[in-house]
């Protein structure tokens, strides 16, 4: 028997929806922490993208979930429409942050070229980028609640996975034609710079787009979030 290597936790916050948040690349689902959403959360507590869809969909099972909002984050996107894809019945809406159409082969060879030489270094660089000139207060709580602890615990092989994944993936707008989308973006994002996302609205013009001013590749971490996502 096969164990899952994809795990997941329900978090009954008291609210009759629940939301799904994804995380992206070397991180989990504690760089979620300080949303306040009017949701339950579904989360991976482990996440890797083989066997993300079909233990996702098995824990909503046993959870009693009929059907989700899912907030992909970045690499978390991707795994979220590949979600949608399989199994758009049980998908309210997607939420898509941070996000671009796709990964070019060379950048993601040259991360693989750095984590190889100092995985440690490579990753404490990536951090900082995900935050913009002007978040220097969140990159301080990011510092201090989650990166000796992502440093010391990002598995050097998954993180090998999930750009093997990010090499193929796709944010395929035929497959999303039918969906609730939304796509959340901070100005500042160096990561997935808003720019590369143009092409992507051009092809699903029913999506919606809001950007946050300032902000970088985590735009969950501002204040605006939570006014972006409940339309407000």
């Amino acid at each position: 028997m096969t164990l899952p290597r994809s795990v997941f936790k329900f978090v009954d916050r008291g609210f009759s929806k629940t939301l799904l948040l994804v995380p992206g690349w070397a991180a989990d689902h504690r760089v979620f922490a300080e949303l306040d959403l009017e949701f339950n959360y579904l989360l991976p507590v482990k996440c890797i993208a083989g066997d993300f869809v079909k233990e996702c969909v098995a824990a909503m099972d046993g959870a009693k979930i009929d059907k989700v909002s899912v907030c992909g984050w970045s690499l978390g996107g991707f795994l979220a429409c590949d979600l949608f894809k399989a199994f758009p019945r049980r998908i309210k809406e997607l939420i898509l942050v941070g996000m671009r159409d796709k990964y070019e082969v060379r950048q993601l060879s040259e991360v693989r070229a750095y984590l190889d030489k100092s995985r440690s270094g490579y990753l404490y660089k990536f951090y900082a980028e995900c935050f913009s000139e002007n978040e220097k207060d969140l990159l301080s709580w990011f510092k201090a609640s989650l990166i000796k602890s992502y440093l010391r615990e990002m598995d050097h092989g998954i993180l090998l996975e999930g750009l093997d994944y990010l090499e193929h993936a796709r944010l395929d707008t035929e497959s999303l034609s039918e969906a609730k989308v939304r796509f959340i973006h901070g100005s500042g994002d160096r990561i997935a710079p808003v720019e590369a996302l143009a092409r992507v609205l051009d092809r699903l013009p029913a999506a919606t787009f809001t950007l946050i001013e300032g902000a970088g590749h985590m735009p969950f971490l501002r204040a605006g979030f939570r006014e972006a996502l409940s339309g407000r």
